[in-house]
C-alpha cells in the first residue's frame, strides 16, 4: 500500500534502503535552478539515471519544499513519485487523512 510523506528522515530513509540518491533531471538543472526533482537508483536495470545528475540530500529537500511536494511511495520497493502537497495531504474524510506523516500541526487535525 502507498504512503504519502513530507518527513525529511522517513523519505531519506526510504531511499537509502533502495540505494536510492537525490536528482534532478539533467536538462531541467542548472547553476540557478535545482530543477525537476527524483530519486534515482543507481543499480536498479531499468533506472533512467544516464538523464539525472546527483544533488546533496539538502538541495532536494530546498526544492522539495520551495515546489510544496510530497512523497508518494511503497514501503516495501523502489515506487515512488513526487506529488503536490495540498492535493496529496487533503482529508478523505471526517477524521481521517490520506496521510499523518508528520504534516504540519494545526493544518488538519483528526477531530475535525
Amino acid at each position: 500500500m502507498a504512503e504519502t510523506s513530507i518527513d525529511r528522515k522517513t523519505i531519506e530513509e526510504w531511499a537509502a534502503k533502495f540505494k536510492g540518491k537525490p536528482a534532478a533531471v539533467k536538462k531541467t538543472h542548472g547553476a540557478n535552478a535545482i530543477g525537476t526533482l527524483r530519486i534515482m537508483f543507481p543499480v536498479a536495470p531499468n533506472s533512467e539515471h544516464d538523464d539525472l545528475v546527483e544533488i546533496s540530500w539538502d538541495d532536494f529537500f530546498k526544492e522539495f519544499e520551495a515546489k510544496k511536494l510530497a512523497l508518494l511511495y511503497e514501503s516495501d520497493s523502489m515506487f515512488n513519485k513526487l506529488v503536490d502537497r495540498d492535493t496529496s495531504l487533503k482529508p478523505k474524510g471526517a477524521g481521517s487523512l490520506t496521510s499523518d506523516h508528520n504534516w504540519p500541526p494545526g493544518k488538519f487535525s483528526k477531530d475535525e
